[in-house]
């Protein structure tokens, strides 16, 4: 074989393996997702535990940016399937699912504060007291022009 047939050889095996380890990070991902331990995810893909957790991190770093990110990536995945199990029922206007849909919308909405803060007001007594005095000369204003 020519030096420049083994490398594309060379070249496809490592592409090949490059594949290979995006599939097992993404099962892996998809594992993690179901709420598989880092322990349980190694069995399934015939690793130890900690290269396992090693496995998930690389997939995870290579959609999220911060720790919390990570948490929420993966809340995010978590609700995706949800979602989509019971997004025909509640399409088709089954109530009940479309309780859960809203629910579901909800969390979400909750983890990536896509809500408004409620905002409430908080008076002290002696800002009542003083609306008070001032509710009571209007109205005397108002007696003496009427």
């Amino acid at each position: 074989m020519t030096q420049r047939g083994k490398l594309e050889r060379g070249k496809m095996a490592s592409g090949d393996v490059r594949v290979t380890a995006r599939q097992r990070e993404a099962r892996a991902l998809q594992l993690r997702q179901a709420g598989l331990t880092y322990a349980q995810i190694g069995r399934h893909l015939g690793v130890c535990e900690s290269r396992a957790w090693r496995i998930v991190q690389r997939a995870l770093r290579r959609v999220v940016a911060d720790p919390l990110g990570e948490l929420r990536q993966l809340e995010n995945l978590r609700l995706d399937s949800l979602l989509m199990a019971v997004w025909p029922k509640a399409m088709a206007g089954q109530l009940e699912a479309v309780d859960r849909v809203l629910s579901i919308m909800a969390r979400r909405a909750r983890l990536l504060g896509l809500d408004a803060p409620t905002q409430h007001q908080v008076l002290s007594i002696d800002a009542i007291d003083a609306e008070i005095v001032r509710l009571e000369a209007e109205l005397r204003g108002l007696e003496a022009d009427g």
